[in-house]
């Protein structure tokens, strides 16, 4: 016992003997000597009195000099009070530690005959033992512990340990059992019960359908019914509603944990997990609001928030949050690359080139930048600049330190830039690589097909191609009307008619199905119709002045 508290019990312990050795005072009784004598103390009372001035000066001896000295001094006072349970068992413990399991060992031998009711020299003798490779001795030592005291679940522990060692299943299996069925009013009893059950379970997995594992949460309960404001049974139990897929229930038990400890960051974060987990965003977008404020130096917390808001299509709230990321730490590409993409979905395209600068300054051999750098100027119809931008980000990814493989995706908008900018073969090539690298981009060859038919070369080519975008994705307007188009193309007019007519049934406001379709019937003969579908084009494209120039031709209007 070392420290204040340590000599508070010692010297209720030393109170408490000198009471239980003093004689009882009356008011004829003669005066007394500690030497003994007629009138004196007894040689129990004198025993004792004793040992009690050989503990307090141990007490002393160890508060001032350590245990070491001490132990002399308790081991005297145990050798004349052998009753004295909890001073056997510290006294064993004390050469525990230093290894001297001989004689710790005899020490509770004593102890547990001096003591026979008493379970404590027992799961003590049972800890020597096992220390010191006594196994099947431990064994008996802590079943006779038990048997005394079947709701000491330090010899529960213990002896669960021992059998899981030795892979001894029954034995395990019958004390779990028998410590459940126990009616423990102590809410750890039932914590460490339910953790005893846990720990089994995991050290030998086939013991899992011996074991009834529904106690687990059943003990945890019954700790929680006992101690309902105590937070280590809170969280066991709502980790094993976790576990159980009960996350209402293990939410609840986090969120009222939250309002009890509002400041405590790892437990919103975890109430902020079980929020995604049940899809509840707007309670999950709160609590990670509520773990900024506390922790407002933490850009993790604003990129995790921003992508949340971006789940939830709130662009203005993701975008300021990766802001205040950047703030709190300017180096990191990934959020300026967030930034940037999110500002050109809102065609705000001066604001993402802003960021892109500020992206260069930090980092400015990423080949990413030039990449969306090439998709702004594609957006703004600039596709001369924007191939020039595409042309550089390939080369910075292939002068990359660190090895950088251009996806399908990239190739597919540097070969659209090269196609509207007039670079047919320089497209081909590229889509080309697309299908190379991805076999089962329909896009790609959609594109390289209808490229082609609308250029009147390589058809046999384009129609295979086309072929396989609608096989790959079939229903697909756009691939039906490039289908439709190869095939006037070709010349075979009256199957591109089904195909077109079917691309109209799913693209009702494309201009381009309806002047194919007006191409179609102008060849078959079908003037009016023709006239029809050039008057829907114009109606859904007003300001488109080729359209109108053919329907002028065509109508006379």
């Amino acid at each position: 016992m070392t420290g204040a508290r340590g000599f508070a019990v010692a010297l209720a312990a030393v109170l408490s003997l000198v009471s239980a050795c003093a004689p009882r005072v009356g008011r004829e009784a003669p005066a007394t000597s500690v030497t003994g004598g007629e009138a004196g103390l007894t040689a129990e009372q004198e025993r004792r009195a004793e040992a009690v001035a050989l503990f307090a000066t141990g007490v002393s001896t160890e508060m001032q000099r350590g245990m070491e000295p001490a132990l002399e001094y308790y081991r005297r006072a145990y050798a004349l009070d052998p009753h004295n349970v909890d001073l056997g068992v510290n006294i064993a413990k004390a050469l525990i530690g230093r290894r001297q399991f001989t004689e710790a060992q005899g020490v509770l031998q004593h102890a547990a005959t001096a003591n026979p009711k008493s379970a404590e020299p027992l799961f003590w003798l049972g800890v020597v033992q096992k220390t010191n490779d006594q196994v099947p001795a431990a064994v008996d030592s802590l079943r006779r512990a038990l048997k005394l005291d079947p709701q000491h679940i330090n010899g529960v522990h213990l002896l669960t340990e021992i059998y899981l060692q030795q892979t001894n299943a029954t034995e395990l299996v019958k004390l779990l059992d028998q410590s459940y069925r126990q009616n423990s009013p102590n809410a750890d009893y039932w914590v460490r019960i339910g953790d005893l059950y846990t720990m089994s379970a995991k050290q030998m997995p086939a013991l899992t359908n011996q074991l009834d594992m529904a106690r687990v949460l059943q003990s945890y309960e019954k700790a929680q019914a006992l101690e309902p404001n105590e937070s280590d049974v809170s969280l066991r139990l709502a980790a094993t509603y976790e576990a159980n897929d009960d996350l209402p229930r293990a939410t609840a038990i986090y969120a009222k944990l939250v309002a009890a400890q509002p400041d405590d960051i790892q437990l919103r974060l975890k109430l902020f997990t079980l929020y995604l987990r049940t899809d509840d965003k707007k309670a999950a977008a709160a609590e990670l609001e509520a773990v900024i404020k506390r922790e407002p130096l933490r850009p993790e917390f604003y990129n995790q928030l921003a992508a949340l808001y971006e789940d939830m299509k709130e662009e203005g709230k993701a975008l300021d949050n990766y802001q205040q990321s950047l703030v709190v730490n300017p180096s990191q590409p990934e959020v300026y690359l967030q930034i940037a993409m999110l500002q050109m979905a809102k065609k705000n395209l001066p604001a993402a080139r802003q960021t892109l600068e500020r992206w260069k300054e930090k980092s400015p051999t990423d080949f990413r930048i030039s990449y969306l750098t090439g998709m702004i100027f594609s957006d703004e119809k600039k596709y001369t600049e924007a191939i020039a931008a595409y042309r550089d980000a390939e080369t910075l990814a292939k002068e990359s330190p660190t090895e950088v493989k251009l996806n399908a995706q990239f190739y597919f908008s540097y070969g659209a830039a090269c196609e509207r900018a007039g670079q047919l073969d320089k497209a081909a090539e590229l889509f080309k690589k697309v299908i190379e690298m991805d076999p089962d981009d329909h896009m790609a060859h959609n594109y390289l097909g209808y490229m082609w038919a609308d250029k009147g070369i390589n058809l046999d080519e384009a129609y295979k191609l086309i072929q396989i975008a609608n096989e790959r994705q079939r229903d697909n307007g756009a691939y039906l009307d490039s289908l439709g188009w190869v095939l006037y193309r070709l010349g075979r007019t009256e199957e591109a008619l089904v195909h077109l007519k079917r691309a109209a049934e799913f693209e009702k406001d494309d201009p381009t199905v309806f002047d194919h379709l007006a191409e179609v019937m102008l060849k078959l003969g079908r003037r009016d119709e023709a006239i029809s579908y050039l008057e829907r084009a114009l109606k859904v494209a007003p300001d488109n002045k080729e359209l109108a120039d053919k329907l002028q031709k065509l109508s006379g209007k």
